[in-house]
């Protein structure tokens, strides 16, 4: 489970969210996600893709 933080600017919500979203299919609080939706966005289309480390030049 990760253990970061992310903000918009006026929310701040876990790494976990995410987490629980794909491993679980746990959403989001409600609040969150009329933030969301209020500042235009919408849900991203899922993947998974493997993780790939980046190289450093």
């Amino acid at each position: 489970m990760p253990l970061t933080f992310h903000t918009d600017g006026t929310w701040v919500w876990s790494g976990a969210v995410a987490y629980y979203l794909t491993e679980h299919g746990v959403p989001p609080e409600p609040d969150l996600v009329a933030h969301i939706r209020a500042a235009g966005s919408a849900s991203p289309r899922w993947t998974r893709r493997p993780w790939t480390p980046r190289t450093r030049p």
